[in-house]
């Protein structure tokens, strides 16, 4: 008999009984985590994120501008007016899916004179992201802009 205060007095086989019940409900909750209001294996959630990100991928702008008030342009703007971008550099954008950003970099570059483009090495911006559909959406969107 194993004595144990809160419980009182159990046996040594409800004490494994119970020993066992708590480690496999502590195994149970560190394979799990949180996907919007539902608990869910760990080893699904990046798939179910995935399909979130690729139902989403055509309308993720125009989400973020409902979302934000159209305040995420202003942060992505003075991100790209403190970054400074400078002909010659390369420029990596991760996570940059539909290329909101990396436009933006291109679009300061081309504001640079010609002259001084010349004398420097070929600006290289490129847009990385886990998601397939942000990309192809991104990639339809540099062709509208000429840049494919």
């Amino acid at each position: 008999v194993v004595a144990l205060r809160s419980i009182g007095f159990i046996s040594v086989s409800m004490f494994r009984a119970l020993v066992t019940r708590v480690s496999t409900h502590c195994r149970r909750a560190m394979s799990t985590t949180h996907f919007g209001y539902k608990t869910v294996p760990k080893e699904e959630k990046e798939n179910m994120v995935g399909e979130v990100f690729q139902r989403v991928a055509q309308r993720y702008d125009i989400m973020n501008d409902l979302m934000s008030g159209l305040t995420h342009r202003l942060w992505k703007d003075q991100m790209i007016a403190d970054l400074r971008p400078q002909a010659g550099h390369r420029y990596l954008d991760v996570a940059g899916g539909t290329g909101d950003i990396a436009f933006r970099i291109i679009k300061t570059l081309r504001k640079v004179p010609m002259e001084v483009r010349m004398r420097r090495a070929p600006s290289v911006v490129t847009i990385s992201d886990i998601n397939p559909s942000m990309l192809k959406d991104g990639q339809q969107r540099a062709a509208v802009r000429g840049l494919d």
